[in-house]
């Protein structure tokens, strides 16, 4: 693709300010802020419609540089917080409820690693942590009244920071199960609550524009926070040229996404990454030893310091002391012995860039060899990899970076540490991991569920495979609703694409619904008053379409109940005499609220956008609109998870956080949509655009191409204009 002829100017004069730099500097390193003021001449952003910016630049970092600085223009608390709580540093700004979170970033020794993981970073990718910094000291510098709430300065290693974090979350459960430590209590941190959806057509099952060949597609729809996702598209005069989704204000770039000839989405998996080790200190004469194998090995022993925020409003430095074995730092006590915690990819010291380098390398890759080639670095420790591309190929792949183990152990509790067959031996190469390629049905999805049901047909053999190597990763009323509708026998235009991504059809009713009818029926002959309460409400849901609809009671009956029969459903416990009496407790609940059952979806589903309060996050006295989707769980693609929080209604939270459609023709064409806008600033013209399009179950064009992208540039500018 050809720069733009603004893209061609900005390059030239960047080039003749750094010659100027050079001469006058006698060729030494440019220093904040000239090195950023250069580096921001060189920059374009091109915000269209919706606010959405379009970043070019003549190098990769450049391109970097105009994404930090538009995001922080967009959601700078959001990357501010995303790297307090990289950094351990969460207890500064929130007080004890982030100790606990803080304590494990510095007993993982995070801050030291990623400072040494980027000093043996190649040149490459510390310069493009370093325009990261820069642009975002240089945001700081333009605008004054952004207020941090801690850090007034960025460092570049800090990013390497961001990515061993996101490796740290999956072994929480381990952390937790000893500790008690829940990173959730930290503010914009959740766990998963609903998993995600992601899908891949083979040009057989498409058709293109005006009937002519199909082209692989696409289907991105991670379930995350709705605030969470941040659109972006960076292009450079180097050839990189991609766009789509980074979330929870972390990353130098989006992490799912296309560029003009490849795709991919994420959804998460379970493999087992972090294990603890039961440790015996049992030296007094030498109190850092442990017993290991026939001998005894010695810990490590330090202490750093841990800012506290306290009630009077000061931070309270805290001198908290760490031990460490060989498996990993000590995380807490049981049945009196000493935890010790290890988890993948943490502590392993990658001189490859680790996870940052992997995303960098991904988005780069021009096909399916290149981009195995960047996941096969293992630097992505969990999340399934659902993969389209231009040349037609759709692929899947359980990907992790997953230990080896002895087969005599149980790994779901902790070890023997004195054991050394309880060593690891390695990662599982990319190649031994479940995948999939290019299915006769043309077809693959990634419902969070069993890699054994990814398609319809070429799918792994589970006994090819050790039991510790796929987690608890099961059969749910998703995978039921992708396979029905990718399974279909009519080919897929980009058009039936875009309108299955909001479906509303609930597939866990075909299953569920008869169970109810049976609960219900059987109250005829045991508790007649019972039986005739239920009958106008069972009558409406025995002739409902099975179809989410905002003006649907039914829907409204059936979400709710499914809703508080979830505990139940997703342990498969759920029995014919618990639904009917789940029904009337519904039933009584919506009398309280709205003085009657009959109550239309989209008059209690809501889609709000949280307010400053995290006390208060909604209002029934604001403005909210009608959504007709719901739980994912229940089996609809258009998921929509809400819930009430000192209101009569319910608001969305969680769910269709991002949503893309891709088609790989040539030129390569998409929709996206999040939830809100591209701004969290409330009087940004970008703070509630999108919310309508997204309430309705719609997209908005994501222009890709750079006529496209210049023909609907509202504004475009360097950053700092």
């Amino acid at each position: 693709m050809r720069p733009t002829l603004r893209t061609a100017v900005c390059s030239a004069f960047a080039t003749l300010l750094l010659l100027r730099c050079a001469i006058a500097q006698d060729a030494a390193p440019e220093s904040f802020p000239r090195r950023a003021e250069t580096m921001a001449a060189s920059v374009a952003i091109a915000r269209d419609e919706f606010g959405v910016p379009h970043i070019s630049g003549p190098t990769d970092e450049a391109a970097v540089f105009g994404f930090m600085y538009a995001r922080a223009e967009d959601e700078f608390p959001t990357i501010e917080q995303c790297l307090i709580v990289s950094l351990g540093r969460a207890a500064e700004v929130y007080g004890e409820a982030g100790l606990g979170w803080d304590r494990l970033v510095h007993a993982l020794e995070i801050p030291r690693r990623a400072q040494a993981e980027y000093d043996r970073a190649n040149p490459k990718l510390r310069a493009l942590c370093q325009a990261g910094a820069d642009a975002l000291d240089l945001y700081l510098r333009d605008n004054p009244g952004a207020e941090p709430k801690l850090l007034h300065h960025f460092e570049p290693w800090w990013f390497f920071a961001a990515e061993l974090g996101f490796n740290v979350y999956m072994g929480q459960a381990a952390v937790q199960a000893v500790t008690g430590i829940d990173d959730s209590a930290l503010p914009g941190v959740s766990s998963p609550i609903d998993g995600s959806n992601a899908w891949a057509l083979a040009p057989s099952r498409t058709v293109g524009e005006g009937g002519g060949p199909g082209h692989a597609m696409l289907f991105i729809n991670p379930h995350i926070p709705l605030t969470a996702p941040y659109e972006a598209h960076l292009r450079s005069d180097e050839g990189w040229d991609f766009t789509g989704m980074a979330a929870y204000g972390r990353g130098l770039m989006p992490i799912i996404g296309h560029n003009a000839r490849l795709g991919w989405s994420l959804t998460v998996n379970y493999p087992d990454i972090a294990d603890t080790y039961a440790v015996d200190f049992d030296d007094p004469k030498a109190p850092l030893t442990y017993r290991y194998g026939a001998g005894r090995r010695t810990a490590t022993a330090w202490t750093d310091t841990i800012g506290v925020l306290g009630a009077d409003g000061k931070v309270e430095p805290r001198r908290v002391r760490f031990v460490k074995t060989h498996q990993g730092p000590i995380v807490g006590k049981a049945g009196g012995r000493y935890i010790a915690l290890r988890v993948s990819r943490v502590g392993d010291d990658p001189d490859d860039g680790g996870l940052l380098g992997q995303w960098y390398a991904m988005s780069k890759a021009q096909n399916l060899d290149e981009f195995k080639a960047a996941i096969g670095r293992l630097g992505l420790c969990f999340h399934n990899v659902i993969y389209a591309d231009a040349d037609g190929n759709i692929f899947y792949v359980y990907n992790g970076a997953i230990p080896r183990r002895s087969d005599k152990f149980d790994w779901s509790s902790p070890v023997d540490g004195s054991d050394p067959r309880t060593e690891w031996r390695g990662y599982y190469a990319l190649s031994e991991l479940p995948q999939v390629l290019n299915p006769s049905c043309g077809f693959i999805q990634s419902c969070n569920s069993t890699p054994f049901e990814t398609s319809a047909d070429g799918n792994p053999d589970p006994g090819a495979f050790p039991k510790p190597l796929v987690g608890p990763d099961e059969h749910n009323y998703r995978v039921v609703m992708s396979h029905a509708i990718l399974g279909r026998p009519e080919r897929f235009s980009f058009e039936d694409l875009t309108a299955a991504a909001f479906d509303t059809y609930v597939y866990s009713a075909d299953d569920l619904l008869p169970q109810l009818e049976r609960s219900w029926r059987a109250l005829e002959a045991k508790d007649g008053p019972a039986f005739e309460q239920l009958r106008e409400p069972m009558e409406a849901l025995l002739a409902w379409d099975k179809r989410a609809a905002a003006d649907s009671v039914p829907t409204t009956l059936y979400m709710l109940w499914f809703e508080l029969s979830l505990p139940r459903i997703a342990t498969h416990s759920l029995k014919d005499e618990d639904c009917a009496p789940t029904l009337v407790s519904l039933l009584g609940m919506l009398d309280k609220s709205f003085q009657t059952w009959r109550v239309p979806w989209g008059d209690v589903n809501r889609h709000q956008r949280p307010g400053p309060d995290p006390a208060k996050p909604w209002s029934d006295d604001r403005e909210s609109l009608p959504v007709a989707g719901g739980h994912g769980a229940a089996g609809l693609v258009f998921t929509f998870i809400a819930r009430a929080q000192g209101t009569k209604l319910r608001y969305g939270f969680h769910g269709h956080g991002y949503a893309s459609v891709v088609e790989f023709g040539d030129p390569v064409r998409a929709a996206s949509i999040v939830p809100y806008g591209a701004s969290t600033d409330p009087g940004s013209a970008h703070y509630l655009d999108q919310a309508p399009i997204y309430a309705s179950g719609h997209f908005k064009q994501a222009w890709f191409t750079a006529e496209d992208v210049r023909a609907h540039a509202v504004r475009t500018y360097h950053p700092g204009e």
